[in-house]
């Protein structure tokens, strides 16, 4: 129902895809979504991906490039061309030190994912 908030969560999935598949996905998730909802979603800095780790060399041998990242001080302004408006932005160990109980936020110390909330405007 188009007329109703729908929270949309996207997990683990962006830096996996194309510049392109990114914009037609918050595109669709907009046009599915009344204003004011929710799109809650992971991500990876574009400055990581310049210089990356084991960990995206792993991804990368396992045939799952990581291939996009937003810049976080660019992401207000990227996702307000799509008609979204930036509500949080926390890097992942943030969010955890913040939700979790602190034994389990200590597994979580990768400073260059974040989480991220837009609204549908």
């Amino acid at each position: 129902d188009r007329t109703r908030p729908t929270l949309t969560i996207w997990e683990g999935v962006t830096m996996y895809l194309t510049e392109p598949a990114v914009e037609a996905t918050v595109e669709a998730v907009r046009g599915l979504s009344a204003r004011g909802s929710p799109l809650g979603f992971t991500y990876l800095e574009r400055a990581f991906l310049a210089n990356p780790n084991h960990v995206a060399a792993a991804a990368d041998r396992l045939g799952e490039p990581f291939q996009f990242g937003w810049d976080p001080p660019a992401l207000p302004r990227w996702l307000a061309a799509r008609r979204r408006l930036l509500q949080s932005d926390e890097r992942a160990s943030e969010a955890a030190r913040r939700l979790l109980p602190a034994p389990y936020a200590a597994f979580v110390r990768d400073s260059n994912s974040h989480v991220a909330v837009a609204m549908a405007s």
